[in-house]
């Protein structure tokens, strides 16, 4: 590393910086020197004595020869500018400003000059961001200079952060497109007219700008994380499909970009498409445990429980910091109702998250909301509020206050919950406050009081508090009328929201109003004739009444051509089959339900009775006795089941007499 040289060293040795009288004596005898020529030679053997010195560290030397080339040429402004280049590369700051501007008095657009006067500018607001004189006068000196064609890489990219610091987003992208166009395969470059659009509003163009460089240099994987950002906040997924479908058509196509091109097709629920892409990247590269997250990632998304559950342990224990993994097993383990797991994943995930730089407060809240809903879940509701204590976000949204209420509720301590409602009130959060009430009006079975909370706190916190409301409504007999009249409120006030018609289209076919149900669903198909849920839902609801079977087969089919891994999908199409009669055809489809679904009670339920039809009644029995431990809602009815078949000895007996049927499997 090169020394730091300043006027305080020299000074330091007793040095006097303005040059010995011998030297001075000397300059003004070759000033006076008739021959021209020999005072050109004279000062350009200092200028390269000084350029030696510099070289072996004799600073000191450097300058003296400067200051006696100067002095024999004091109106060469070419003279000056190189002077003072040396002088600025041997740390001499000062002295190199100086020359510099006397260059340019003598030839105001002295290129030298120009360029060692800007880089020292641009040193000064690098090193003092609020320097805002040196950082506006660096941008001229630079704009000068790439005017009259004297440009080079450095420069520019400088000039670019220059222009944004300065709050000049849109000079600052033209200066960077044009380093760009330099230097096309240069990630710093890239990435600074990235920053240069993003700050200027102008994110499609940025995305316009990455697609076309990840297409070109595939191999450059960390641009990815950008495009994926940039299609997130601007919504241009089929943009990302649009421009990557060439490249990953190829058969040797770039890992990274076959993931690229997934995640933009699981963007636009073509999920049929997007998982067989990543599975052949993670294939190609089975060490790219990135790569095989989110291939965990996908599984999770498009409903293959079972596999996103695997790949993610295997991740997990090959990466013990790798917080994606946690993550995923926790999603998949609350979905599939593995409640005590879930709660230990996502703790796991917070814990990492902690410590993961860059992670917000937001981030890890809504983690431990998922970490305390599990608890609460698995009946820990005492440790669900310490999950909650934690919560790093002070101000309490719809879910921290519709949580904290159900567990304090669920372990006794109402008199907390009733605290908290009153701390919250008193601090201004009206909303979480009334949700809060609305909860404890519930406990009480006091519905007026819970109808008048709820439409309170469904004014101060908006959409999300309706969203909670239906959903806790309909798990009490008494609630679910109340839950209808929220979902009717939503599906009127937007009548062409599809997601608003589909939830009440839900309620009304959980209240058993069928005919309603039945029309509000085919409306949604009307507006959306794709939507997966829609037409899973219809068809389910139909084979379930035994009504229509055929077009409910097709409906469910539909459905799964969406989604074709989607477990509650594949219930629905065991189940109609069964209705149907088509018991051999019914074993695939039920069977793959309980592997995403293991404790689901419904389907566990389905499956037995499919067993029960084909003779298996070992399987019948251990699938009926799995749906009552995980919560069957007519437990009686599915005891009697039990109950009617038939002990060892009868089974032995009658599995000799008549040939099991045996499964297609």
């Amino acid at each position: 590393m090169r020394p730091e040289v300043g006027l305080w060293r020299l000074a330091r040795h007793g040095i006097c910086l303005a040059g010995s009288a011998a030297v001075v004596a000397s300059a003004a005898a070759a000033a006076e020197a008739p021959d021209p020529v020999e005072r050109r030679a004279r000062t350009y053997q200092h200028l390269m004595q000084a350029q030696l010195a510099a070289r072996e560290g004799r600073f000191l030397r450097a300058l003296r020869e400067v200051r006696e080339a100067a002095a024999l040429d004091p109106d060469s402004a070419e003279l000056h500018a190189e002077g003072a280049r040396l002088l600025l590369d041997v740390g001499q700051v000062l002295e190199a400003e100086r020359l510099a501007r006397r260059a340019l008095e003598i030839e105001p657009d002295q290129t030298g000059a120009l360029r060692v006067l800007g880089d020292l500018m641009a040193g000064r607001a690098f090193r003092s961001p609020e320097d805002s004189d040196s950082r506006r006068e660096a941008i001229g000196l630079y704009r000068r200079l790439v005017a009259d064609g004297a440009v080079d890489d450095p420069l520019l990219h400088v000039l670019a952060q220059l222009e944004l610091a300065n709050a000049e987003p849109d000079a600052a992208a033209a200066t960077a497109r044009r380093l760009v166009a330099r230097r096309p395969g240069e990630p710093g470059a890239l990435r600074l007219l990235v920053q240069a659009l993003v700050t200027g509003g102008r994110r499609e163009e940025a995305l316009e700008a990455l697609l076309d460089y990840v297409v070109h240099h595939a191999e450059d994987e960390q641009a990815l994380p950008m495009v994926e950002e940039l299609a997130d906040q601007t919504g241009r997924w089929d943009r990302l499909t649009a421009v990557l479908e060439p490249a990953v058509s190829q058969p040797r196509a770039a890992a990274g970009l076959q993931w690229l091109y997934a995640k933009a097709l699981l963007e636009q629920n073509r999920t049929v498409e997007a998982v067989p892409l990543l599975e052949r990247a993670a294939a190609r590269r089975p060490d790219h445990l990135a790569l095989r997250t989110r291939l965990a990632q996908a599984y999770w998304l498009v409903g293959r429980l079972a596999d996103a559950s695997a790949l993610a342990s295997e991740i997990a224990e090959q990466d013990p910091g790798r917080v994606q993994a946690y993550w995923v097993l926790a999603e998949v383990h609350a979905a599939r109702r593995e409640y005590l797991r879930a709660a230990e994943a996502y703790a796991k995930a917070v814990e990492l998250l902690a410590g993961l730089p860059g992670a917000s407060p937001e981030q890890r809240d809504v983690l431990r909301r998922r970490w305390a809903l599990a608890r609460l879940e698995s009946g820990d509701a005492a440790g669900a509020l310490e999950v909650l204590g934690e919560i790093e976000v002070r101000e309490p949204d719809a879910e921290t206050a519709g949580l904290f209420a159900r567990a304090a509720v669920a372990a006794g301590r109402r008199g907390e919950a009733e605290a908290r409602a009153r701390q919250w009130r008193a601090s201004g959060y009206t909303g979480a406050s009334q949700l809060l009430e609305a909860e404890l009006a519930i406990a009480d079975g006091a519905w007026p009081r819970a109808a008048v909370a709820y439409r309170q706190a469904l004014e101060s916190l908006g959409p999300p508090v309706r969203a909670w409301a239906i959903d806790r409504l309909l798990d009490t007999d008494a609630g679910r009328g109340l839950a209808l009249e929220f979902a009717r409120e939503q599906a009127t006030s937007a009548p062409e929201d599809v997601q608003a018609l589909y939830v009440l289209g839900g309620v009304l076919d959980r209240l058993g109003q069928h005919a309603e149900a039945e029309a509000t669903l085919r409306r949604v198909l009307e507006l959306d004739p794709g939507h997966a849920g829609a037409l899973n839902n219809l068809g389910y609801s139909l084979a379930d009444r035994n009504e229509r079977l055929e077009e409910a087969l097709d409906l469910i089919q539909r459905a799964l051509a969406r989604e074709p891994w989607n477990g509650a999908f594949l219930d629905s199409l065991g189940w109609v089959l069964f209705r149907l009669g088509r018991y051999e055809e019914a074993l695939e489809p039920l069977e793959r339900a309980a592997r995403e679904y293991p404790h689901d009670p419904i389907v566990l339920e389905h499956l037995g009775d499919l067993y029960e039809r084909l003779r298996r009644i070992d399987a019948a029995r251990e699938a009926w006795r799995r749906a009552l431990e995980a919560g069957a809602e007519d437990r009686e009815s599915l005891q009697r089941k039990i109950d009617r078949l038939p002990p060892e000895a009868a089974r032995h007996a009658a599995q000799a007499a008549a040939p099991e049927i045996e499964s297609p499997r």
